[in-house]
């Protein structure tokens, strides 16, 4: 079995799995949430086919500003 490690905020490592970092604001991402105090169980933004392509492309995710919740 091989086993690999890799470093998502390493840029050679994100180009090796054609990676791209996105970020959105908000508990469901484009949508009017109560934040923290949501009565959701869990976010549909941490499914694998939530469709983020509207969310903002971050080349650095570590000089990602944001305020509240958020998604990256």
């Amino acid at each position: 079995m091989i086993v690999a490690t890799l470093d998502l905020e390493n840029p050679d490592h994100l180009q090796l799995v054609k990676g791209q970092w996105r970020y959105a604001g908000g508990l469901v991402p484009g949508e009017p949430n109560g934040g923290l105090v949501d009565q959701l169980k869990q976010s549909p933004a941490r499914l694998a086919d939530y469709d983020d392509t509207d969310w903002t492309v971050c080349e650095n995710i570590q000089e990602s500003v944001s305020e509240g919740f958020c998604f990256g």
